[in-house]
């Protein structure tokens, strides 16, 4: 059903199409069902590829096939953080985006277990393509920009897999007491939550000294001046494309969108 789905969409707008695959999380784990796996998502990259290509691929020991599969295919991203995941991204997709915050140290640990599973596979690390998800919240005044995006970062801290990028980035809070089962109970998580002003009352305990150096290592946190300065740094770190993930669950991001219109873009000579 994906493949097919995919396939229709790139013949309305073929070369532009591209897929995108994750592990779940949040989407899944509201209704009970855990993350997938590792192997499943290889698995699925793999299949994916396969029907795309016109290949015949078994289901259930039963043999299938999609028709019309030809050259034209949309490429095939995974977004990862862990490292197990982002090597499956070197090994079989075409390109991968990282969740591991735009700090370059962090991009480069990324960066190294992507190379590892790209010469797993023998190809070349190269021509896989980089996106950075970078987390976006821009407002006119700079620690009210961090102070909404507390639980955002007392969300890296919590989550054992965002460690090496976090300790690459210089970042150290080992000897906080995070309230974690307070925490866990916001619904539907710490990044979705309904109760914002909850949850930043929850991550209080967050210096704002760690929460300044979270909010610079994750993404475009502050005014539309100081966001406009991040990039330029980042592109000066090498950094060629940004997914902006806002920090708005339930709106749209119009404050995030008007300032790239009217102050970031100007900035960056991008008008």
């Amino acid at each position: 059903v994906i493949a097919s789905a995919a396939k229709t969409v790139s013949e309305l707008a073929p070369g532009r199409v591209e897929f995108w695959i994750g592990r779940g999380f949040s989407s899944v784990q509201t209704i009970g069902i855990p993350p997938a796996t590792v192997r499943q998502m290889r698995r699925c990259v793999v299949t994916l590829k396969s029907l795309l290509s016109g290949e015949d691929v078994s289901f259930n020991g039963a043999t299938s096939r999609m028709r019309h599969g030809d050259d034209d295919l949309p490429r095939i991203f995974i977004a990862a953080h862990g490292p197990r995941t982002i090597e499956v991204a070197g090994e079989v997709a075409d390109g991968v985006l990282l969740q591991v915050g735009i700090h370059p140290a962090s991009v480069e640990v990324a960066r190294r277990h992507l190379e590892i599973g790209a010469k797993r596979a023998g190809r070349n690390p190269d021509d896989l393509e980089i996106i950075l998800c970078a987390t976006t919240i821009i407002l006119d005044d700079q620690q009210e920009a961090r102070e909404a995006a507390r639980p955002l970062c007392v969300q890296r801290l919590m989550e054992e897999s965002h460690a090496p990028y976090l300790h690459a980035a210089g970042i150290e809070a080992g000897d906080l007491e995070i309230p974690r089962a307070a925490l866990d109970e916001l619904y539907p998580d710490i990044p979705h939550a309904e109760d914002w002003e909850k949850a930043k009352e929850l991550c209080a305990f967050l210096p704002d000294d760690i929460l300044a150096q979270l909010c610079d290592a994750i993404g475009l946190i502050g005014t539309p001046d100081y966001c406009a300065q991040q990039l330029r740094k980042a592109e000066a770190n090498g950094i060629k494309h940004l997914y902006l993930m806002t920090g708005e669950t339930y709106q749209f991001p119009h404050r995030e969108l008007q300032a790239f219109r009217d102050t970031i873009f100007p900035a960056l000579g991008r008008v």
